[in-house]
């Protein structure tokens, strides 16, 4: 279904700028707008180059320009069920995952100066540096590959995937390994000799501890993104509450937070309703997040996201499809995500 969103996003952007964006956002039966992004920066990191568009400072700053003029800013803990408008202008929260070392650096001083209120998702076992999220392990292998003109030897890199049978270029076959054969990109970064170690002593692209207190201190909130960032419909119930539980205890224990919140890593695409019966018995998290857009949940604690890093579009774009794709679907009843 995220193909379908964002192609239809990318036609949308053809000539969503000539509709005024108050007669698309003053509906009242739309959801709190949640948006979230990973981070942003003038110059794309390697560990993310080859993974997904990174908004610049301007870019970012003229998203925010444009999102405070049509919504009022709220702090997530200052959510209530039904709670969507303030004087005619509906609100919005804004999030962003992986816990990247930006989120210091660059964003929070544009959000204080600006008035927006943020959460930030960590995996306690990337803060500090101390480990480095797979997928950003294959795009620093591929930007190894492609900076150094590596050509491995078809035999080579055949034997170093194993039986995943991966058509395609050997950069290809890295970006498309999953979370059950990470190893693999270890096995290879040993074979190209990159040291991935390295890389996070001397870039250090994740948030530490002190950052993240400092960071509290100027009022930002903070929850959990699972341990490592594995994508749950892959997992086992008891591994996706494990890795939900852990994660969410971690973060608040370690820096004593008032609150629990977590946001799936990937998405929450098939992950079951007895899932989030789960997490509510057992009060693992009072909120959880995903990121399927625009639309409703089945379970009430359980919202949605839209994802703001969606090609060379805008945040006039992207919110503007995504209100023109929420009326398009509300014609077939189709806003509320429902789990089996």
């Amino acid at each position: 279904m995220a193909g379908y969103r964002e192609n239809f996003l990318q036609l949308s952007s053809f000539f969503t700028k000539v509709i005024p964006g108050k007669s698309l956002f003053s509906r009242k039966d739309i959801p709190l707008v949640h948006v979230f992004y990973h981070t942003v920066a003038d110059h794309t990191p390697p560990h993310i180059q080859h993974l997904y568009p990174v908004k610049s400072i301007g870019s970012f700053k003229k998203d925010l320009d444009f999102i405070l003029e049509h919504f009022v800013p709220l702090d997530i803990k200052d959510f209530k069920p039904g709670i969507k408008q303030k004087n005619g202008k509906p609100f919005f929260i804004l999030s962003f995952d992986d816990g990247l070392r930006e989120f210091s650096d660059v964003i929070s001083p544009i959000l204080l100066e600006k008035g927006v209120p943020a959460t930030c998702f960590l995996n306690p076992e990337f803060v500090g540096n101390k480990g480095l999220f797979f997928r950003y392990k294959a795009s620093l292998l591929v930007d190894h590959v492609l900076g150094n003109r590596i050509q491995p030897e078809v035999q080579d890199w055949n034997s170093w995937v194993g039986d995943l049978n991966v058509k395609g270029s050997f950069e290809a076959s890295l970006l498309n390994l999953g979370y059950d054969r990470r190893q693999v990109l270890d096995f290879v970064a040993q074979k190209l000799e990159l040291s991935f170690s390295d890389y996070l002593e001397k870039k250090r692209p994740y948030l530490d501890e002190m950052q993240i207190r400092s960071l509290i201190a100027k009022g930002f909130t903070f929850g959990a993104h699972s341990l490592d960032h594995p994508e749950y419909r892959f997992l086992e119930q008891v591994e996706q509450i494990r890795q939900t539980k852990d994660s969410v205890d971690w973060v608040v224990e370690k820096f004593s937070l008032p609150y629990r919140y977590f946001a799936f890593p990937f998405t929450d695409f098939q992950v079951s309703n007895t899932f989030f019966e789960q997490v509510q018995r057992e009060e693992i998290a009072e909120m959880t997040f995903g990121g399927a857009g625009l639309k409703y949940d089945s379970v009430d604690f359980h919202h949605q996201r839209i994802p703001m890093e969606v090609g060379r579009l805008s945040a006039e774009e992207i919110l503007k499809g995504e209100m023109l794709y929420y009326n398009f679907k509300a014609l077939f009843g189709k806003n509320t995500l429902t789990r089996e």
